[in-house]
């Protein structure tokens, strides 16, 4: 196991003039897990503010406190980060991959590897203080479970940090030194998150039941079954007994979900069943830590990509929402909106707490499973492609993103030819891209033009019908639209280059066309395969790896270089037409390979979702 090392990167860890610093920060709104917090949201779509890499996927959900985000990630580090800047304050290793939400105190923070093992790092410096391991894990009940994404996020309460563990512990330990004030053993793994209320900590295992547990000493005062605790996964093909999520305490009501896809309401002081709510029988689990919200439970479920929310009193369905993939996330509610993350095609959503409508919704970098952090105005979250993203409120309309694929038999276009232009647009038009093709281009961006606001067209199609950019004139509407601060993400050979004979089927080229319609020389450009790597600023943008393909132009030529061949040349760029930094003419190489596409979305999009 690697040894545990900080990297500090700053000498103290600044706190927000006037603010005071928290008695304990944890989990999905504090001690009792209620998933309501006081705090300024992002009340419209949301502009990148910053993103942070990490070396894996960030399943942890963040915590906010003092201007400062604490987070994860199954890189093995915790990282605590400026929520202004994003600057990354400093990063410990903790030995092991991080996918719970961390929890701190007025001098350290707590954070556990998926297994259960707890480690305690200065606030201010990262510095170890002490660690806590865990037994061998408990082998699941079935085997294949499976979609163990989430671990236990650690509580604060009375002097103790409460965690649960793979070896099927509960386990509470003093704060400041770690020693073991208790533990107690259930039959399955812990994944779910200790909450606490009333001096007393509610849980649930992967045995199928939940747990009241008295905070000083571990001695049970009541134990639930659920339905899914004498369920086997054998019989269904799936888990139906793992309670994943953490429970939620209000007004004497403990609320938990099960992978039996029932949300459970429970009596906090005896543990008597007050109702339960299955969905008519949908096998969806429930993964989510709900939020109590005046008088509705709102969590989410996975297979049916619902979230959903249920009146506190009876369980009766009040409202619910598909959001087009599963939602393991736990809602998080601030200034009336609920926001969480998804799976599937990854996403940030802003729902009505009240009628579960959806205020705005924006993409992320890849599937999310990581409970959203708010604070100051910003959302935080992670992903599976490894970013920490803190994503703020924009004014204006909400960026408009489309795609053109269609015939244009005058000119030839090297994405038709090779299939690939099938491929890119139904993918694009399926993450909710708008459809364009020779007839409803000019339209298009026209409105753009006249209503302004980002926007982004992807030219699946690498060849430009004359009513947009006419060759013999090739300014055009095209132009206009780029002048306007519209985006053209073009992939492929430059426009205009190769044309071809309807009739005789021949093929000619001219180099000089593309130079006219773009102000770009292309007299260096070649088809000869050269290797690319991406700048500094291309990597930011979103591009990865290196790749092969047709040589670059001059530097000197375009506005920002995102690529670079292997004699200097800009093989990715960005040519600017005066609109905001990041918009203009994008151009990129193509790439049959199917992650490409999600990187090329990652380009096109960086240059409307982000603040720069």
């Amino acid at each position: 196991m690697a040894a545990l090392l900080a990297v500090a990167l700053a000498a103290h860890l600044a706190l927000s003039p006037g603010s005071p610093v928290p008695d304990t920060v944890v989990f999905h709104g504090g001690p009792a897990h209620g998933g309501v917090v006081d705090a300024r949201g992002v009340p419209r779509h949301g502009l990148e503010r910053w993103r942070l890499p990490t070396d894996g996927p960030v399943r942890s959900s963040p915590v906010v406190a003092d201007g400062t985000v604490y987070v994860g990630s199954e890189d093995g580090h915790l990282h605590a980060v400026d929520l202004a800047t994003g600057h990354l304050v400093w990063r410990v290793d903790v030995g092991g991959p991080v996918t719970s939400a961390p929890a701190l105190d007025d001098t350290r923070v707590y954070a556990a590897h998926h297994d259960g093992t707890l480690v305690a790092v200065g606030r201010h410096d990262g510095a170890l203080r002490w660690r806590s391991d865990v037994g061998p894990a408990l082998p699941w009940a079935w085997g294949l479970e499976g979609w163990d994404y989430l671990g236990s996020s650690p509580v604060l309460a009375g002097g103790l940090v409460v965690v649960g563990s793979t070896d099927g512990r509960v386990r509470a330990l003093h704060a400041d030194t770690g020693a073991e004030a208790w533990a107690v053993a259930t039959e399955g793994r812990v994944r779910s998150s200790p909450a606490v209320a009333d001096g007393t900590v509610f849980v649930g295992s992967a045995d199928g039941f939940v747990r009241a547990l008295d905070l000083t000493t571990g001695a049970e005062r009541w134990r639930f079954e659920t339905e899914g605790a004498a369920l086997d996964g054998a019989d269904f093909g799936f888990d139906r007994r793992t309670i994943t999520g953490g429970p939620s305490v209000a007004e004497g009501i403990v609320y938990v979900g099960s992978r039996d896809a029932r949300m459970y309401a429970l009596d906090a002081a005896t543990g008597r069943l007050v109702w339960s709510h299955d969905d008519e029988g949908a096998s969806a689990w429930v993964i989510s830590t709900p939020a109590v919200w005046r008088d509705q439970v709102i969590f989410g479920r996975s297979s049916s990509a619902k979230v959903q929310a249920l009146d506190t009193a009876d369980g009766t369905l009040r409202w619910e929402v598909t959001l087009g993939g599963p939602v393991f996330s736990s809602p998080v509610v601030a200034d009336g909106l609920a926001y969480v993350t998804t799976g599937g095609a990854g996403g940030l959503v802003a729902l009505d707490a009240a009628t579960g409508d959806v205020r705005w919704r924006r993409r992320l970098g890849g599937e999310s499973w990581s409970t959203p952090a708010v604070g100051d105005g910003v959302i935080v979250v992670g992903s599976d492609d490894g970013v920490v993203r803190a994503v703020e409120a924009t004014e204006g309309p909400s960026p408009i993103l489309a795609v053109f694929r269609d015939s244009v038999p005058e000119r030839a276009s090297v994405l038709n030819l090779n299939g690939l232009d099938g491929a890119l647009a139904t993918t694009l038009i399926r993450m909710g891209y708008t459809s364009l093709d020779a007839s409803s281009l000019p339209s298009f961006l026209e409105s753009r033009i006249a209503q302004g606001g980002p926007s982004v067209v992807v030219f699946a199609t690498d060849a430009l019908p004359s009513s947009v950019a006419p060759e013999a004139a090739p300014r055009g509407l095209l132009v206009d639209y780029l002048e306007a601060g519209g985006t053209v993400v073009w992939i492929g050979d430059p426009p205009f280059w190769l044309s071809r004979d309807a009739d005789s089927g021949t093929f000619a080229t001219d180099i000089e066309a593309p130079a006219a319609f773009l102000g770009v020389d292309f007299g260096a450009w070649i088809r000869d395969s050269r290797v690319h790597r991406p700048t500094p600023a291309g990597r930011d943008r979103g591009l990865q790896g290196w790749w092969t393909g047709p040589g670059g132009v001059s530097p000197s030529d375009v506005t920002t270089v995102l690529a670079t061949d292997d004699e200097g040349r800009a093989g990715a760029w960005v040519k600017s037409f005066g609109g905001p930094p990041g918009t203009g003419w994008v151009s990129l190489p193509y790439r049959s390979a199917p992650a490409w596409i999600g990187v090329l979305r990652e380009v096109a999009e960086a240059g409307v979702w982000r603040r720069r």
